[in-house]
């Protein structure tokens, strides 16, 4: 019988097991106790082998069969879970996994796995387990992800849902963003001819692709436990290899992004766990000595509010002191001393986004090199997000991102400047008013006024764009839009203000795509191009 037809399901079907058995791995050395994960656990190399078995792929067999020996004695209560074994589990998953990819991509190589089965084998509590680090933390996840797309669904549900290449998707979301284009030049076209007999239809097929877009949206939304299933491993791995302890606590897994937020989002959240172990959590004697609990505890929140999620990752580590942050920048040559007296708290913290910095001591293959979080902002940044940082010496930190659920299709607030129109997406616009010279002051070389209970900083969009000033008097009201990044207020004052519109969001593309202020550009119902802009960058 030819089993081919069934590769890719096997594939699908194996890579969700070994996904669930590493987290559960995990969740058990943290709950000796939990007989219901490890029965899971137990279920899981139990099917994984059985599925191999009908596929013939024997060496996916031997190492599950061993795998399941030893769930076996530890469920019976032969010996526990020592770290050893959980190792030795680990590196198997691993192993099964370099195995699955082969498979995929068809290769004919077979990897040496002996070693790892004569450990299976011949593990016991009193015997010698070689280590599972043997040298420099690997860069790239430890257990290879599974592509982001549509699950699949099993059972009576497999003739109700159906697999859709991402590629198909992708295309829906730029034909429906080209509709909605079209749809502008059209409302456009019925305005100067008067064509009132046309309104009616427009509103229809307005509503109309509303709903499309909004169907396509649903599709490609996927919850964020597709990425998240491997922090877990990826902090536990870590920590042992820097003789710590940690605890890691996930929720809101459930909650779904777009695939795109998610395919961009996944690396910069690895590299803020990353530093929430590597700088953030101390030592088990050193936290003891600062009257801390010996494990230390990383948290990562996904939080949905209306139209935009929040991701949130604390520690209760060392935290940061600002005024540390400050000399290493004078040190370092980042900043000036005159510019360290006068920064605030919150903006010496984002000091650590600056490329090039770095508070490590020393440069290893973790961290140490100055590049990180600068790239994390501006992967934040490239999808209309924000970064917001909060930390205390001796009591953790925590970083927020923010993202819109979707960043093809969004609603922006046209502004003009000069001979520029610019977009800017209304997820960081808080409010647009008008100022009168009054209401305008200048404060060390710099426009400041009154905003509710502060003062904020007044940025002129022409002098940001390089823009020659206004030529001739200047107008009795200031337009202002007033934006937010992280848990800052930005304010810049345009020429002019001229409303809402959705607008379907291009890509730029070389040289274009080294512009600084934008993040993308759409076309306007009369066919202009219209650059998006990036508030964080415009500052």
């Amino acid at each position: 019988m030819d089993m081919s037809p069934y590769r890719d399901l096997f594939i699908s079907e194996a890579r969700k097991h070994l996904s669930t058995f590493s987290e559960l791995i995990v969740q058990l050395e943290d709950s000796p106790d939990d007989s219901a994960a490890l029965d899971e656990l137990f279920r899981h190399a139990h099917s994984l082998k059985g599925m191999a078995a009908t596929m013939s792929y024997e060496q996916v067999v031997g190492i599950a069969h061993l795998m399941e020996d030893q769930l076996g004695r530890v469920r019976k209560g032969d010996y526990g879970l020592p770290p050893a074994l959980a190792d030795i589990l680990l590196e198997g998953v691993d192993a099964l996994s370099r195995m699955v990819s082969a498979i995929e991509s068809g290769s004919d190589s077979h990897e040496d796995s002996s070693r790892l089965m004569e450990q299976l084998e011949a593990f016991s509590p009193q015997s010698e387990a070689l280590p599972l680090f043997q040298g420099d933390l690997p860069e790239a996840p430890l257990l290879e992800s599974a592509p982001l797309g549509p699950r699949q669904f099993q059972g009576k549900d497999s003739f109700q849902s159906i697999r859709i290449k991402t590629e198909v998707l992708d295309h829906l979301v730029n034909i429906t963003g080209e509709l909605i284009t079209n749809r502008h030049f059209l409302a456009e076209a019925i305005r100067q001819a008067d064509a009132a007999e046309c309104r009616q239809p427009l509103q229809q097929i307005t509503t109309l692709l509303h709903g499309l877009r909004d169907e396509v949206f649903k599709a490609r939304m996927l919850p964020f436990t597709v990425i998240a299933e491997r922090f877990p491993r990826l902090i536990r791995d870590l920590a042992r290899q820097l003789g710590k302890e940690s605890h890691f606590h996930l929720s809101g897994k459930e909650i779904e992004l777009d695939r795109g937020i998610l395919e961009e989002i996944a690396e910069p959240i690895v590299h803020i766990l990353r530093n929430a172990v590597d700088h953030g959590l101390e030592t088990a004697d050193e936290r003891r000595a600062a009257g801390k609990p010996r494990n230390g505890l990383i948290t990562l929140a996904v939080i949905r509010d209306k139209e935009h999620v929040e991701i949130i990752i604390t520690d209760d580590g060392c935290g940061m002191d600002p005024e540390q942050l400050k000399l290493k920048a004078v040190e370092k040559g980042v900043i000036s001393p005159e510019q360290a007296a006068r920064m605030s708290p919150h903006e010496a913290l984002n000091l650590i986004c600056t490329p090039g910095f770095s508070t490590a001591t020393a440069v290893s293959d973790i961290s140490g090199r100055g590049v990180g979080m600068d790239a994390v902002r501006e992967a934040v940044h490239t999808l209309s997000g924000t970064l917001a940082i909060q930390s205390q010496p001796g009591q953790g930190s925590r970083f927020v991102l923010r993202f819109p659920l979707t960043i093809s299709i969004i609603n922006a607030l046209i502004v003009r400047c000069g001979p520029f129109d610019m977009a800017f997406p209304l997820n960081v616009v808080t409010r647009t008013m008008e100022l009168k010279s009054s209401d305008i002051r200048e404060e060390s070389g710099c426009l400041t006024f009154r905003y509710e209970e502060d003062t904020l900083q007044l940025r002129s969009l022409r002098q940001a764009l390089h823009l020659p000033p206004l030529a001739g008097a200047e107008a009795a009201l200031q337009p202002v839009i007033i934006c937010h990044v992280g848990t800052t207020l930005l304010a810049f004052s345009v020429d002019r203000i001229f409303g809402q519109q959705e607008i379907f969001i291009r890509p730029l593309r070389a040289p274009l795509s080294h512009l600084q202020g934008v993040s993308g550009a759409t076309v306007t119902s009369d066919g202009r191009v219209l650059f998006v802009a990036d508030a964080a960058a415009l500052a």
